[in-house]
């Protein structure tokens, strides 16, 4: 075994690549070593540290795989919750790749989508682009066409009806498509809304009545409302955030440019063919669009959802909060719409239906706070400070701007004399100049990163237009007009979409959804009820000006409106009437102005994020691109000297090292990594399995890739797999190669393994903030797959073993092929353990029994044992989670969205599984009130400041309990030996959960009492007194075994706790005797994860035995946020010196 460990990975001899070729049913080439030679050199001036294989077929094959386990959102917001400020800070947060307020990014599905190369990436952002285009076209194309509808159906009394029916619709079913988006097809969901839309046009186009016309504009509304959220969702997927903002300033101008142009598209279709037109034109445009993103548009990847009942999806769109939101919204709006035009502000009607607003829309709030895992708008949501600041920027901002276009053009009408095209025409420089900021805007963004300051720009510009145009007079000349409108225009194209960029920005992928449906029915609301606001200005003004002129009755001049003002108004009345609407018009930009003032407020409140890629992730990628593969062969992972080189190639051909970051850890050699997992395999030859009755096939199906990597597993795992199996060309023929071929999951999960093995021995590592490499997309792809498929096995019954063998590879994998990275391991841990958990008992004690029944009774028991795999699931996240700069723990989290900890109590814990369970959910209880507390408060170390939260009164009850369980647990006639595994599990159950107490006591106290506090002090020597006691039990079962049991390797969660104590105990006598238990810590190369022990070792002896630069000198994997800065200037102002022992 140890010689397999110390071979070369590719084989130095012909006679091993001839090995390699002639594997029994293998198709895959291997190259010679002259080709791999010349293939070498090709290579050396590649970015990417691909296996030759990859390379070679990348121009022409790609493996795209859906992963439904890994989407973009977990690469999506991972931001820092303090504001950017400055480049440094920008290096915490990893926007584009990970959790938040969500969840931590992997893999972003954006980087992958993004391909401005390729036509078929224009055609549906044009596609998507025209749709929103015609909804927010449809909105004003109406208004000018009015009268023409009236009169052919002698319907003047459903004039208000034609374009509130469509505000009503878009308006109420706003926030509804928020959730759908949320739990449904994007594609689906888009399409569909895009085909309501086209069906409303079309009812409105050939409508024989009014009462048609108005139910097919309230149709139209529905589908509307679709595609304003719908639009925003197809482009998250498709492109970059820190490239979005370019795009975003693109929507913002067709939004602004289709809401300015409508009256003028509206009145030259009624003019000059039939008011028809205004919907027919929404057929062609529309049906193209909807072909386009029909064919072109892919659904991107999702999370696995559990099966749900018809009653259970229809719970999930919030019934009874939509029960009460529709009528709200319908009767403000109404209120709205009839208040000082059909009825009287005072009338009973309008009274009637503001008190139903109020009402419904207070038991709506009620259902959100009360039922928030069915919240159409979540309180955590609405609370954060962007989305709130987000909201009430777009309403602020619409009803400006509602404000400028609707009532501009009736000045034009009615001070100028103008008829309703040419009013339209004089509005174009608003239109142009919303053009020309958007993209500047976008630009701008883009370039800096920031989207607050355009925010800032917006109603700063927007205020000194608007107050520019309230001092219009009948006179002006063209030239004063045409320069404020472009001021206008200017100013509100900064801020036309920067809140639904901001909004991507701050919240996780999952909830993003909601934020934009809030931001457009904000913009909505806005604007509907600052015009109704404009409507009363304009009414009560011009009556306030008219009254008392003998022979004029102001009431009816209100009422003829501006379109027919110079016909029907007597001349010698013309000048005062005219002068009244200037007055009136300018009272109204004036109110425009005080909006932007009030948006200016709002837009000084949202956070500064940076939605560019930081630039730690630019210098990484830069020196990676640098950094040569160097050989396939190499002996040592550092760099070697030329005057000395250790690599087989080098030896062999006298050339030149092609070098290794001699900044990076030393990664060990290990070939036998990938037994385990192979033996997990030979469970199924014992089994009767079905599947292995098929006729046998030659190699897997799949790409080029995949079946490299297959092959690459069979041949990093044959040698040490020569003491478990006797055949073992049988074994991968009859075994591995037909169980694969005819079950992806399995397949996904073998080239997973060996991706992540090539990755592993022959990549440098790469640290939190560098993005990730090709294979390591690669290798993530294929781990998503197969956690995807496992998880729809978990709900079928099952007649053979294969779960067994998918839930130990994947979880090997998830940990394997992302070491030292802990936001990623956190999630791939989360996803493991969902699947482990969502596994019915039954299931769960039948893996329980058949796996070591199966296993080799000398070494492999303890690592096939399901008990082992869940007790590693455990362990692990709590240990990343410790160590995670921006951790989540997202099963844990989920206590706090909305309902309260659970306190139920155990009387008493009457096996470990119990004392285990309880353990690792109060763990997890204690890192999520923790991650809860940093999202609160901004802090940067999780013990800064006082905890003022309700949960932790019941999680300090819960520890205690805890202590007193333990006790008498451990005082049991029937409790574990001492030495024994069952005791050393147990004790490390106790670590974990006296370090979780610890934690959870010192967040409710004050720095200074942290210090001083002698139980804290107590509580501290005796973690560091555990995990000695563990460290003696592994000692002594050295010294019986000869070697480290593998059932010990979970030690490795020692570390944490006392990584814990050197960091923050004050006391420097605890301190020395944490250092002496890491220092003496036995066999650590033998280690589960080695590397990360040794490194951790490494960096403790340098500082406890010389002076060492805190950064330079420490290793690359362990630089995570400040711990290692602080270990070091806490161990060189102590100055320890341990010789040894605890």
């Amino acid at each position: 075994m140890a010689d397999a460990g110390a071979r070369p990975v590719e084989g130095d001899t012909a006679s091993e690549k001839t090995r390699e070729v002639e594997t029994s049913n293998s198709s895959t080439r291997t190259l010679t070593p002259r080709e791999s030679d010349e293939r070498q050199e090709k290579k050396s001036s590649e970015e990417k540290p691909i296996e030759p294989e990859i390379e070679s077929e990348r121009p022409t094959e790609k493996a795209t795989v859906q992963s439904s386990a890994i989407s973009a959102n977990e690469s999506h917001n991972d931001v820092s919750k303090q504001p950017d400020v400055d480049d440094d800070v920008d290096e915490k947060a990893d926007i584009e790749g990970g959790p938040p307020t969500g969840s931590p990014p992997v893999f972003d599905e954006a980087e992958e989508n993004f391909k401005p190369k390729t036509i078929t990436f224009w055609l549906v952002i044009l596609s998507n682009f025209v749709a929103m285009f015609l909804v927010a076209l449809d909105r004003t194309i109406i208004a000018t066409a009015i009268p023409r509808i009236t009169d052919e159906f002698q319907s003047l009394g459903d004039i208000g009806w034609y374009g509130s029916a469509y505000m009503l619709t878009t308006a109420a079913s706003q926030l509804v498509f928020g959730r759908i988006y949320k739990f449904y097809s994007l594609r689906g969901a888009f399409l569909g809304s895009i085909l309501i839309f086209e069906i409303g046009s079309l009812i409105c186009g050939v409508a024989p009545s009014s009462p048609v016309l108005i139910a097919g504009r309230a149709i139209a509304g529905v589908g509307s409302a679709g595609i304003f959220t719908g639009a925003m969702m197809v482009m998250i997927p498709m492109i970059p955030l820190h490239k979005r903002p370019m795009f975003q300033g693109i929507f913002g101008m067709v939004f602004g440019l289709a809401s300015v142009i409508g009256p003028l598209v509206g009145g030259g279709f009624t003019s000059n063919v039939t008011w028809r037109w205004c919907f027919y034109i929404n057929l062609p445009i529309g049906g193209v669009a909807f072909v386009f993103l029909f064919f072109m548009l892919k659904a991107p990847r999702r999370q696995p959802q559990e099966p749900a009942t018809l009653f259970q999806h229809f719970k999930r769109l919030d019934p009874l909060g939509t029960l009460f939101f529709v009528p709200s919204v319908v009767s403000l709006l109404l209120a709205l719409e009839w208040g000082g035009s059909e009825y009287a502000w005072n009338d009973g009607r309008i009274i009637a239906l503001f008190v139903v607003f109020g009402v419904a829309f207070m038991a709506f709030a009620a259902v959100q706070v009360f039922m928030p895992k069915t919240a159409t708008v979540p309180v955590r949501i609405i609370k954060q400070r962007t989305m709130l600041a987000g909201a009430f920027f777009m309403l602020f901002l619409a009803g400006s701007m509602m404000l400028a276009v609707y009532y501009l053009p009736i000045w034009f009408q009615a001070v100028q004399g103008a008829n309703p095209v040419n009013s339209g025409i004089y509005t174009i420089p608003l239109v142009l100049s919303i053009v020309v900021s958007s993209i500047i805007s976008g630009g701008a963004t883009q370039k800096i990163g920031y989207y607050v300051p355009s925010m800032i720009l917006c109603p700063c510009i927007m205020s000194v237009g608007l107050g520019l145009m309230s001092t219009f007079q009948p006179g002006i000349s063209s030239g004063h007009w045409i320069g404020y409108q472009f001021l206008t225009g200017f100013g509100l194209g900064f801020g036309m979409q920067t809140v639904g960029l901001a909004v991507q920005a701050v919240l996780p992928k999952e909830d993003v959804s909601t934020g934009v449906s809030i931001s457009f029915f904000a913009q909505q609301l806005g604007a509907a009820i600052f015009v109704s606001v404009g409507q009363s200005i304009l009414s009560n003004l011009l009556v306030s000006e008219l009254s008392g002129i003998p022979g004029l009755s102001a009431q009816a001049i209100v009422n003829t409106g501006a379109t027919n003002l110079h016909t029907v108004v007597p001349a010698q009345f013309l000048d005062v009437v005219v002068r009244a609407y200037n007055y009136a018009c300018t009272r109204i930009f004036l109110a425009g102005m005080g909006l932007s003032l009030a948006t200016l407020i709002c837009a000084l409140f949202m956070e500064w994020k940076n939605i560019k890629k930081n630039k730690k992730q630019q210098r990484a990628k830069q020196r990676a691109s640098q950094l040569r593969p160097g050989d396939m062969g190499a002996i040592r992972r550092i760099k070697c000297g030329e005057e000395r080189p250790a690599c087989s190639r080098c030896t062999s051909t006298g050339r030149a090292c092609d070098g290794y970051d001699k900044g990076l850890p030393v990664r060990p050699r290990d070939s036998d990594a990938l037994v385990p997992q192979a033996l997990l395999i030979r469970v199924l030859s014992e089994s009767q399995n079905p599947r292995l009755l098929r006729p046998l096939v030659a190699d897997i199906d799949g790409t080029h890739t995949e079946r490299v990597y297959f092959h690459r597993f069979r041949r990093m795992a044959e040698a040490g797999l020569s003491n478990h199996v006797t055949n073992l060309t049988s074994f991968w023929s009859r075994i591995a190669t037909q169980l694969s071929h005819s079950d992806d999951a399995v397949k996904h999960a073998i080239v997973a393994l060996g991706s992540a093995h090539h990755m592993y021995q022959t990549a440098p590592p790469r640290g939190g903030e560098t993005p990730p490499r090709e294979l390591e997309i690669f290798t993530i792809q294929q781990y998503g797959t197969a956690m995807s498929k496992l998880s729809s096995y978990a709900h079928v019954p099952m007649k053979d073993r294969i779960t067994v063998t998918l839930l130990c590879c994947v979880s090997f994998v998830c940990i394997e092929s992302l070491r030292n990275n802990w936001r990623p391991a956190l999630t791939h841990l989360s996803n493991g353990l969902r699947i482990i958990e969502s596994l019915p008992m039954s299931k769960l004690n039948e893996l329980r029994d058949a796996v070591p029944a199966h296993a080799s009774a000398d070494s492999s028991e303890d690592v096939l044992s399901m008990d082992y795999i869940l007790r590693l699931f455990a362990t692990w996240e709590i240990s990343c989670a410790l160590f995670a700069e921006n951790f989540k723990p997202v099963i844990a989290i989920k206590l706090y969205e909305g309902r309260e900890l659970d306190d139920t109590l155990l009387d008493e814990f009457k096996t470990i599984a119990d004392a285990h369970r309880a353990i690792v959910q109060y763990t997890r209880d204690v890192f999520a009130l923790v991650w809860l507390t940093k999202e609160q408060q901004g802090d940067d170390e999780f013990w800064a400041r006082p905890v003022p939260h309700r949960q932790h009164k019941i999680l300090m009850e819960r520890g205690n309990h805890l202590t007193g369980l333990f006790q008498r647990f451990m005082e049991r006639p029937q409790a574990p030996a001492s030495g024994t595994k069952e005791h050393h599990s147990i004790c490390l159950d106790m670590l974990h959960y006296k370090c979780a107490r610890l934690i959870c006591q010192t967040l409710h106290q004050k720095p200074h009492q942290r210090q001083q506090s002698p139980d804290v002090v107590a509580q501290h020597a005796e973690l560091v007194s555990l995990a000695a006691l563990l460290h003696q039990g592994l000692v002594a079962k050295q010294r019986e075994t000869g070697a480290m049991p593998r059932s010990f390797t979970l030690d490795i969660g020692i570390i944490p706790p006392l990584y814990f104590i050197l960091v923050t105990c004050q006391d420097p006598v605890i301190q020395g005797k944490a250092l002496g238990v890491l220092r003496n810590y036995p066999q650590r190369e033998n280690l589960w994860d080695g590397n990360f022990v040794r490194n951790l070792l490494v960096t403790v002896e340098n500082v406890s035995y010389g002076p060492v630069h805190p950064l330079k000198d420490v290793p690359h994997s362990l630089a995570f946020g400040k711990g290692i800065p602080a270990l070091y200037e806490k161990l060189q102002e102590l100055r320890i010196n341990v010789e040894g022992g605890d």
